[in-house]
């Protein structure tokens, strides 16, 4: 697990996940485990290797990760999480190297933030897979450029439908509405 993180978190993560102990059974355990994350307000860059981890917690196979939590630390002070990545490779092996090739998040100069964010997939066919996202600003925020598919070619656009191609695949990026500008009264 390797994932980029701002703010100030406990030096512990919480991990629900199934295995399959010595007999065969399915057994699902939630665990906590030991982690040294950095303090301060800028990005920092953080992997983990959870399998390790679980296989010292119990004996078992197939291990199945169902959730994963981070908790804030005792200021209670609110933190930022970007570009996870689960896998049996940790993406850097220096930890603070990754920083300086890293991405900053959309719109981080701007002052916009994004408060949630959520997926729901609909696949009618086999070969066809839409997803609908919804975005919802924080504190109101407007005029959010339209989202775009970074490892893919653009090959139409217009202010809110863009299209992405790769090889056979195609992925249209559709607008419906735009936020209004809020009111000044």
């Amino acid at each position: 697990l390797c994932f980029a993180y701002k703010g100030r978190l406990r030096d512990e993560m919480g991990v629900k996940f199934s295995y399959s102990d010595s007999s065969g059974q399915t057994q699902t355990q939630t665990s906590r485990i030991s982690t040294v994350f950095s303090r301060g307000d800028r990005w920092r860059y953080k992997c983990v290797d959870l399998q390790s981890a679980l296989q010292t917690a119990v004996v078992g196979s197939r291990f199945l990760l169902q959730e994963l939590l981070l908790y804030r630390d005792s200021s209670a002070t609110d933190y930022y999480v970007d570009a996870v990545r689960i896998g049996k490779t940790p993406t850097a092996m220096d930890e603070n190297a990754v920083l300086l090739r890293r991405r900053p998040p959309p719109f981080e100069d701007s002052g916009k933030s994004v408060q949630s964010f959520s997926v729901t997939k609909h696949q009618p066919t086999a070969s066809q897979v839409t997803y609908r996202i919804v975005a919802t600003p924080l504190d109101c925020a407007f005029d959010f450029p339209l989202m775009a598919v970074s490892f893919m070619q653009m090959s139409n656009s217009s202010e809110d439908v863009a299209e992405f191609v790769s090889g056979d695949a195609t992925v249209t990026v559709v607008r419906p509405r735009r936020a209004t500008p809020p009111l000044l009264l």
